[in-house]
């Protein structure tokens, strides 16, 4: 997915390619969350990439908010 925004990033528009650069950095989070290792039994990286994950929803609610106003 990266890789289409970043082909896309080329075509655009500069806000437009702005705005595909914040999807893209979280595209890289959501992709870093889903490849988190872990060291059983102490730190399970099921829990960790939840928590990542959790972390970018709250960061894209916060930016919908944002954009309502």
């Amino acid at each position: 997915m990266r890789k289409q925004l970043e082909k896309q990033s080329r075509q655009v528009t500069e806000a437009e390619a702005e705005q595909l650069a914040v999807v893209s950095d979280y595209a890289l989070g959501v992709q870093t969350a889903l490849n988190l290792d872990g060291t059983l039994p102490f730190h399970y990286a099921g829990i960790e990439a939840a928590e990542a994950l959790d972390e970018t929803a709250t960061s894209l609610e916060r930016l919908a908010k944002k954009g309502e106003q």
